[in-house]
């Protein structure tokens, strides 16, 4: 018990911190990119430090509080010199930082063309990037399987945490004294298929990177055999 135990705390650990890297990275690959294009910033600090209170601290310790895994106790014993964020772990995280920004900036350049630079552009980045690292943490939940995996235990602390996170986003859309505060516009109908784009796709995709289909890896199983 005390091995699965101890098991249990390093893989959560883990997972807490690839979740708090990977979309920390993501915030500041979209301000970078941006800058470097010379597109306008697609934050202002507000919406920055509201994507960093409220994607961040919630969903990043209810995966710290993962039930044990079913095959946590048919793994190798791991080096004891071996770090607890190891190299492919860090290409993993910038892999899958990359692709939420590449949906962020694609919301933002759909806003550009549409609204032109301003307030409703800047909204639709800030909405996308939101959501999209709330979502990350679902895929975050495991080390090595993609978003669904059978027999996994619900995690209710995650559900609780994404469903504040969620209502708490939800509040400042609806409220205006708090859109006004973060430098918010309304988004209109055909601004939410690119919204629903931008936060769906990376999750869908980054699960498939992370545990591809059956048919992908018994064809990449036979192209080895076929090369051997």
């Amino acid at each position: 018990i005390a091995v699965r135990q101890g098991r249990t705390i390093h893989s959560n650990i883990r997972k807490a911190l690839r979740f708090l890297l990977s979309t920390n990275f993501s915030e500041i690959e979209v301000m970078l990119v941006a800058a470097a294009l010379g597109l306008a910033p697609p934050l202002n600090p507000m919406q920055l430090l509201w994507v960093n209170l409220v994607s961040d601290v919630f969903p990043g310790l209810a995966l710290a509080l993962e039930k044990p895994e079913e095959d946590v106790m048919a793994r190798p014993p791991r080096p004891r010199d071996e770090p607890i964020i190891r190299r492919a772990d860090l290409r993993r995280m910038i892999i899958e930082s990359g692709v939420i920004t590449g949906g962020t900036l694609g919301a933002f350049a759909w806003g550009l063309l549409r609204h032109g630079s301003g307030a409703k552009a800047s909204s639709l980045a800030f909405h996308t990037l939101t959501v999209a690292q709330l979502l990350h943490a679902l895929l975050c939940r495991s080390e090595d399987a993609g978003l669904y995996k059978q027999g996994r235990p619900r995690n209710h602390y995650l559900e609780l945490a994404l469903g504040l996170s969620l209502a708490a986003h939800a509040g400042i859309v609806l409220l205006p004294p708090r859109r006004r505060l973060l430098g918010l516009a309304p988004l209109g109908l055909a601004d939410l298929p690119v919204f629903a784009a931008g936060t769906l796709g990376p999750l869908l995709i980054n699960s498939r990177i992370k545990h591809p289909s059956p048919a992908a890896v018994r064809s990449g199983e036979h192209t080895s055999e076929k090369s051997s």
